[in-house]
């Protein structure tokens, strides 16, 4: 249940900004006229920000992740529940690698698509 709740939480918290996007660049929420102290002059631009620093952040904690999982395959030495745990840690890093480079690439593919609609 555990397991569950976490891939739901880190579901959302990658994904919920590309909807936000979406809904901001297809004008289907109501425009805010806000004071904006940061550089960004759109929603789009600041979800943007957002999700590469998210992607930045995350492919460092990947890329250490790994190399922990490498680490336990070393002080394993043969012992097969050391094995099975250095396997689990190095699948999951595995698993968010490719969770983070794919938002990345869902962020991308929709602003593209986004893009080309509008013009």
């Amino acid at each position: 249940m555990k397991k569950i709740f976490i891939t739901v939480a880190v579901s959302t918290i990658l994904f919920a900004p590309t909807i936000l996007l979406v809904h901001a660049e297809t004008g289907s929420v109501p425009p805010v006229a806000l004071v904006n102290p940061i550089k960004y002059t759109s929603i789009s631009a600041i979800v943007g920000a957002i999700l590469n620093g998210v992607e930045y952040i995350g492919g460092i904690c990947c890329a250490l992740w790994i190399i922990w999982g490498g680490f336990l395959f070393v002080k394993a030495q043969g012992n097969p529940d050391a094995l099975s745990d250095a396997k689990k840690t190095l699948l999951h890093a595995v698993i968010g690698t490719a969770i983070i480079l794919g938002a990345g690439a869902i962020l991308t593919i929709i602003q593209s698509t986004i893009t080309a609609i509008k013009s």
